[in-house]
């Protein structure tokens, strides 16, 4: 009987998920759509700046997780935090054209941001990197703000 009452409690779940993410209104998605949008091109144009200190406040205490292209997870902010500097320390300057953001909203506090652009980056001995760039980025609501739990990003030298 126990194994019953889990099984109906677990299907109970399962289908709540789906009303409660059907329970946005279309303004509450145009609301989050809009802040979302907003918020990715600020922080693409902040990581731009190379100040590993003003994206602390886009980023989640808690929640936040880097793995690197050559596979090295962070799990601190302060570990992010190095490894940005070091990547930072050999550019003269980043330029970045955000030509897409798209927004999937997941429920009333977390979605994701796919947005694709155009990087370049200048290095300090004057080479210029032309790419195609692409982030995903999962944002979370915590404490009614939106921060950043997770972001990968792709770059592909432009042709």
């Amino acid at each position: 009987m126990r194994t019953i009452a889990l099984a109906v409690g677990f299907m109970l779940l399962l289908f709540a998920l789906p009303i409660q993410a059907q329970t946005i209104t279309d303004t509450q998605k145009a609301d989050i759509e809009k802040s979302l949008k907003d918020q990715t091109i600020q922080y693409l144009n902040t990581h731009t700046k190379m100040d590993t200190e003003a994206l602390l406040k886009f980023w989640s205490r808690d929640k936040l997780i880097g793995i690197n292209a050559d596979g090295r997870c962070y799990t601190t902010t302060a570990a992010i935090l190095q490894k940005l500097a070091i990547d930072f320390k050999g550019r003269k300057e980043e330029k970045l054209d955000v030509q897409e953001i798209k927004v999937h909203i997941l429920s009333s506090d977390t979605a994701i941001t796919l947005a694709s652009g155009k990087l370049r980056i200048t290095a300090i001995n004057g080479n210029v990197f032309n790419y195609m760039l692409a982030v995903t980025i999962l944002w979370v609501k915590e404490s009614g703000v939106w921060k950043i739990a997770h972001e990968a990003a792709s770059a592909g030298f432009e042709q």
